[in-house]
């Protein structure tokens, strides 16, 4: 934004020109994202112009203050992020004027990695339940997500097989696990990366008979019953336990 002051001269009105103090990020005037691939260096350049005397600025990461020194601050500064993680990705460093901080202009990190997988490894269920396996998936761009069954991509049975898809987990679930589904399943990952790069991770289900559980019901009554006897034997058995203290008491004289 441009400004205009207005000065007067004693009988002449002379109109000045005064330019606002701008920022470019990476010879960029606006905001923007910056690409990279993993390992590598991101480096962050932010430059004051149309200023009339020096500049301080700060960096933030997120909402996160940067320190940097002070021969790195004034009218222009620079900053590396290195090497590049998969934490980085997504992440925005702003450029601000200290004393105006309205003045600011920013940069998104945008990290380019193959898929990299994680999860529990081995699942049980019984008979009868339902399993479920989760892919931790982390790549970027997002990648083409498959199942594989004993090295055969899986088929959807529509009534008991579904699989979900998000930003970091893909998930199949197995609706009343039998003792067939059992096996070595695989999560395969294949990258959007102009090379098909392919990742895999194995997962073994295991499916076991059902455990023979004494019902809940059962053994509640049988407590019951059983405290039942207990008392129904001290109430026959009363007479035994109170009749030598009535003798005692009345055998006893003043």
């Amino acid at each position: 934004m441009n400004l205009c002051v207005c000065l007067v001269l004693g009988p002449l009105l002379v109109m000045h020109h005064v330019a606002a103090v701008r920022l470019e990020l990476n010879n960029k005037n606006t905001s923007s994202s910056l690409p990279g691939n993993l390992t590598e260096t991101a480096s962050l350049k932010c430059q004051v112009f149309d200023n009339t005397g020096d500049e301080e600025l700060i960096w933030y990461r997120g909402t996160r203050q940067v320190d940097v020194s002070s021969q790195n601050n004034v009218n222009s500064s620079h900053i590396c992020v290195s090497p590049l993680s998969t934490e980085d990705n997504g992440v925005s460093f702003t450029c601000l004027l200290k004393r105006d901080n309205t003045v600011k202009i920013s940069v998104i990190l945008d990290v380019k990695y193959t898929p990299i997988l994680e999860g529990e490894s081995s699942v049980t269920v019984e008979v009868g339940k339902s399993a479920q396996l989760t892919c931790i998936v982390k790549a970027n761009p997002q990648a083409e997500m498959t199942w594989k069954k004993n090295g055969v991509f899986v088929t959807m049975e529509k009534s008991r097989y579904k699989q979900y898809l998000d930003s970091d987990k893909f998930q199949l679930n197995i609706d009343k696990a039998d003792k067939k589904d059992a096996g070595i399943y695989t999560c395969v990952a294949v990258a959007n990366d102009g090379n098909a790069t392919t990742t895999e991770k194995t997962f073994e289900l295991v499916v076991e008979d059902k455990k023979d559980v004494l019902p809940v019901e059962a053994i509640a009554a049988a407590v019951v019953v059983g405290a039942l006897v207990i008392l129904f034997g001290l109430f026959a058995r009363r007479e035994t336990f109170f009749k030598p203290c009535m003798k005692n008491r009345h055998d006893t004289s003043l």
